[in-house]
């Protein structure tokens, strides 16, 4: 299989300083179809990953700034870098056994040293490759975000649609609460960006009740939706939510929505997060405010 007839286009991330290694592999890379992104370092390529997300990663075993070890162990504090992510080692001299299991014990998938067979490679290549967008496809059409296990966007938007038909059987109150960093916070890297996405993940995770759904929509930005719970109670969970989370440093902002059931004019969920988003936008912009805006509840 080749990806040259495909909507479909992988991105191969090609760490190599070896002007011949590199051609060599461009020349079955980019006639498959793929699209290559070339790194000769490896903070070049690290840096890369802060704006791609590769279906293939190739290191070298020694590039100019770090052996390809030290690289992949890098790749492991890359959050966009999952373990489905075929990530492959090149020598261009002879492997020991000890080095070879030296580097898949660090992620590696395999090993390659020349020459090259075009066929070989082509195949190993669209298999691994293959694998890991079956991985993403999954992952897209499922409900939980791996990095913090909780609810993803996609998962969100069907728990609401079931809640907010609930809450209309029963006439009753939903309320929706976004949590997020002051606009003019910003995470220094995305290894920092991870860790406070988890923490405050598993802060939320903790205080809420089971009957609460619970995601994460964004970069350490997070919605929960309270079924039964008022515009009044829907600030009270928002204090509580923000003084769960530890450093307080963090100066996290919430904005509140609420709607009660059994509307004549039903809206959709994305409606419904619209205006909790708009209310948390409202208090990520006043950093001198209050840290909860509450939005004018919908009737």
């Amino acid at each position: 299989m080749t990806w040259t007839n495909s909507p479909f286009v992988p991105i191969v991330l090609l760490i190599e300083d070896q002007e011949w290694t590199a051609r060599s592999l461009e020349s079955i890379l980019g006639p498959n179809g793929c699209a290559v992104f070339k790194a000769y370092t490896g903070h070049q390529g690290l840096d890369i990953l802060r704006r791609v997300i590769p279906d293939l990663i190739l290191v070298d075993c020694h590039l100019p700034d770090m052996t390809g070890t030290q690289v992949l162990r890098q790749l492991k504090e890359i959050p966009t870098v999952w373990p489905s992510t075929p990530r492959v080692l090149i020598s261009t001299n002879p492997v020991s056994r000890a080095d070879r299991m030296s580097v898949l014990e660090e992620g590696a998938w395999d090993v390659l040293t020349p020459p090259f067979h075009p066929s070989e490679l082509t195949l190993r290549f669209n298999t691994w490759i293959e694998a890991k967008r079956d991985v993403d496809r999954a992952r897209d059409q499922g409900m939980v975000d791996p990095l913090t296990g909780l609810y993803n966007f996609n998962g969100l938007l069907r728990r609401i649609d079931e809640l907010v038909s609930d809450a209309s059987r029963n006439e009753r109150f939903i309320s929706f609460v976004a949590v997020g960093l002051p606009s003019s916070s910003a995470p220094g890297t995305d290894k920092d960006e991870e860790k406070i996405t988890r923490m405050v993940g598993q802060a939320l995770g903790k205080v809420t009740r089971l009957s609460d759904a619970v995601a994460r929509v964004g970069p350490a930005e997070f919605v929960v939706v309270a079924p039964g719970t008022d515009t009044t109670g829907a600030a009270v969970l928002a204090d509580r939510l923000l003084g769960s989370v530890i450093p307080e440093q963090l100066s996290l902002r919430a904005g509140v929505f609420s709607a009660r059931g059994a509307k004549k004019d039903p809206v959709t969920p994305l409606d419904l997060l619209n205006r909790v988003t708009e209310a948390l936008r409202r208090a990520q912009s006043s950093p001198d405010g209050p840290p909860v805006y509450v939005q004018e509840q919908m009737n």
